[in-house]
């Protein structure tokens, strides 16, 4: 179930728990680079969500991810590493 591996996605890379997601936004294809240097095809699935209760983060030791922050959407586009990252939150909107 995507949405099951997004949540441990998310928990193994952040650190938090308690998250509700509320959809797909979108997917991305792309090639990428292993640690190893091996090349792969990547499927990746994003979708919104918000965390609920302590939203203070710890990434993973192993993990290469150092460092992790929260964003507004406006800051978020500074961040993408990639323009369709970018255009996926383009389609995100804040409740009114």
């Amino acid at each position: 179930d995507l949405k099951q591996t997004a949540l441990r996605e998310i928990e193994e890379e952040s650190g938090l728990k308690k998250i509700t997601l509320l959809g797909e936004v979108g997917i991305i294809k792309k090639f990428g680079r292993e640690s190893d240097g091996e090349r792969v095809y990547k499927v990746i699935h994003y979708f919104a969500g918000y965390c609920v209760g302590n939203h203070k983060t710890r990434p993973h030791p192993e993990d290469k991810h150092t460092e992790t922050k929260w964003f507004s959407l406006s800051e978020a586009h500074m961040h993408c590493y990639f323009r369709q990252e970018a255009k996926l939150l383009n389609i995100l909107k804040l409740p009114s």
